[in-house]
């Protein structure tokens, strides 16, 4: 149930982000007499009432980070795909202006080196300066109220191209990392009255590969041992999900198979 709730939020956010730009209209568009307009209601009530009107290609069109616009909805297109690793980044749903005001966003240094801080509320600090430029973006309808930081996975390969995204190797360190960073991000443990910002926290287990010798993360089957998964890999993850109403988790396209030792 507490994955439905997130993505529900994160949806109702979504709606929340278009009509306060005036994309769709809650006082006289199509959706003005639906719940979703409705912001004294909880997230899934909204989120499943807006769902409910969707038909099954407009569903399955929407299961990708470029979200097409449903017309009929007056729902505008939207862009899932937000980067934020270090400060509000290039990346397909963020809107750069080419000078002046939004034409840039405060750059920290990359996560490996931020976690060689070992200062937790640091990274807590550094995670709500983030929060609160993607929010101002947001504001000004260039970017959505999703990123997809942080990056969760364990540096145990320097071979692995994407290592400095993530600040280390040691599970625990790592944990306490995503934990603080997220909860700057999302403007704290509980927000209220809302989410500074929303996190996806990437990727859930054993992706710590790129492209090796024609082996690519799109479809290859990581064989990992049960041990090798509770001390390496699920520490950081279990934390992510015990937060429960806090972040989302991005999850990676290959196969992951446990291979029990007996």
């Amino acid at each position: 149930m507490w994955l439905s709730t997130h993505v529900a939020l994160v949806f109702a956010l979504a709606v929340d982000n278009a009509t306060g730009h005036g994309i769709s209209d809650c006082e006289g568009g199509p959706l003005a007499s639906n719940a979703v307009c409705n912001t004294t209601l909880d997230p899934i009530t909204r989120a499943t009432s807006l769902v409910e009107l969707f038909t099954v290609p407009e569903l399955i069109n929407n299961t990708v980070n470029t979200s097409p616009e449903v017309p009929r909805l007056g729902l505008p297109a939207y862009q899932w795909w937000s980067e934020a690793l270090h400060g509000v980044a290039s990346s397909p749903g963020v809107d750069f202006s080419t000078s002046g005001e939004f034409g840039y966003a405060t750059s920290f240094l990359q996560p490996i080196l931020m976690g060689a801080a070992f200062d937790n509320e640091l990274i807590k600090s550094v995670g709500g300066i983030v929060g609160m430029e993607g929010r101002a973006f947001n504001n000004h309808g260039r970017v959505g109220l999703d990123f997809w930081t942080p990056n969760i996975n364990p540096f145990k390969d320097p071979r692995w191209g994407r290592g400095q995204e993530t600040p280390g190797e040691d599970p625990y360190h790592l944990a306490q990392y995503v934990y603080s960073l997220v909860v700057g991000l999302q403007g704290g443990l509980d927000p209220e009255p809302y989410y500074q910002v929303v996190s996806t926290c990437k990727h859930f287990a054993g992706y710590d590969l790129e492209d090796w010798d024609g082996t690519v993360r799109y479809g290859f089957n990581a064989v990992i041992t049960s041990q090798d998964l509770v001390e390496s890999y699920f520490p950081r993850s279990r934390v992510v999900i015990e937060m429960r109403k806090l972040a989302l988790l991005l999850l990676p396209f290959h196969l992951l198979i446990m291979q029990v030792l007996v």
